[in-house]
């Protein structure tokens, strides 16, 4: 018994390391009364009651039964694309735990498995902006994202690729992250980004993970970054779709800046994206972009125009929530193990399930049918 709860201890100690928290703060979170509790249930001197293991893997980010369980495989890498300057491991915790429970929900649906998105042939000494132009556009063609693919995008990733998009608040600064692994494929986002914001984020990270096996060196910050940001101007602004919107409002050769603001706005994107797309595109000049973006009037007129667009998004990924409840109704997971999914206690899953307008009840019925 003693070797069990050492081992179950080991395996509590390992989860607090990764999220880089101390004894205390852990004791804090999981609502245990003495830092030296924690430091005895980590060393295997005393036994860990069933309450506290649930409080424990609540504020671990892990289920119960990886900490039962002594088969523990390696953690996926999570790339960032700038890290917070606080809080990283945790959100990258929270980001994996997500990954396998929307992973082990599917299987336990029995759910198709998800379409992989074709690897690009990119030749990373040789990889130009020319081909990640072109990589753009033949994946909106891929993905059918139509004529503005911000609008699209996500719902896309989501429902087809079964890819899971979190938008998480990082208080202390970072951009975004994204892992790719045997539980598929998983994008973090900055939820205090504005809207506009997060659409180029959530594409910059798709070129990351289309290009997750590519071997780009030493300097794979410094190559891969600009390359990431240009894949997701072309993608976000399809060249024909913004030549026609600019065509439209385009008189004697010179644009509004009311005009600019509200093409970005129609595009999903900022309105320095769709300049230095312009720019890209060979129909504006780099010292024109730099004056507009320095022009005060085109900074408060923007502020004014946008003011509107601001949607928080839900704490957990609307899909992610859906799949595990799915496995729940359907008696494949246990209420507790639901709990566990949503990041709350027994007591408290109801309330959760309405913030995301759930209501428990017994929906295990089946109908016949044919075929």
């Amino acid at each position: 018994m003693a070797d069990v709860g050492s081992s179950i201890g080991e395996r509590i100690k390992a989860a607090r390391k990764r999220l880089g928290i101390s004894q205390n703060e852990l004791a804090a979170r999981a609502g245990i009364e003495h830092r030296q509790s924690v430091s005895q249930i980590e060393t295997g001197s005393r036994e860990v009651k069933a309450t506290e293991l649930s409080r424990l893997s609540r504020a671990l980010h892990v289920s119960i039964a990886e900490l039962l369980d002594a088969h523990e495989p390696g953690e996926p890498r999570v790339c960032w694309r700038e890290q917070p300057a606080a809080g990283g491991e945790e959100h990258e915790a929270r980001l994996l735990s997500f990954c396998r429970a929307y992973h082990s929900a599917r299987k336990a649906l029995e759910e198709s498995e998800p379409r992989r998105l074709p690897e690009p042939d990119l030749n990373p000494a040789t990889t130009q902006y020319r081909d990640v132009d072109k990589l753009a556009l033949e994946v909106a063609g891929l993905l059918k994202l139509g004529a503005r693919p911000a609008s699209s995008l996500a719902d896309t990733l989501e429902n087809q690729y079964h890819f899971l998009i979190w938008f998480a608040s990082l208080q202390s600064g970072g951009s975004a992250a994204c892992t790719r692994g045997e539980h598929g494929d998983a994008i973090l986002i900055n939820a205090d980004e504005p809207p506009w914001r997060r659409n180029f984020d959530l594409a910059h990270e798709l070129f990351h993970l289309l290009t997750w096996n590519t071997s780009w060196g030493d300097d794979r910050q410094k190559k891969v970054e600009p390359l990431a940001n240009r894949f997701a101007a072309g993608l976000l602004l399809p060249a024909d779709e913004l030549k026609a919107a600019l065509d439209e409002r385009c008189r004697g050769g010179e644009v509004d800046y009311a005009d600019l603001i509200s093409i970005a706005r129609d595009f999903g994107v900022s309105t320095e994206a769709l300049l230095w797309r312009m720019h890209n595109l060979s129909w504006i000049k780099c010292e024109d972009v730099d004056s507009a973006l320095a022009d005060d009037k085109l900074r408060r007129l923007d502020r004014v125009a946008r003011r509107g667009e601001w949607q928080d998004p839900p704490p957990l990924p609307d899909r992610y929530v859906r799949t595990v409840f799915f496995a729940y109704a359907k008696g494949l997971m246990s209420r507790a193990r639901l709990a566990e999914c949503l990041e709350t206690s027994l007591e408290d899953l109801d309330d959760q399930l309405a913030r995301f307008g759930i209501e428990d009840g017994d929906y295990h019925q089946r109908i016949a049918c044919a075929g």
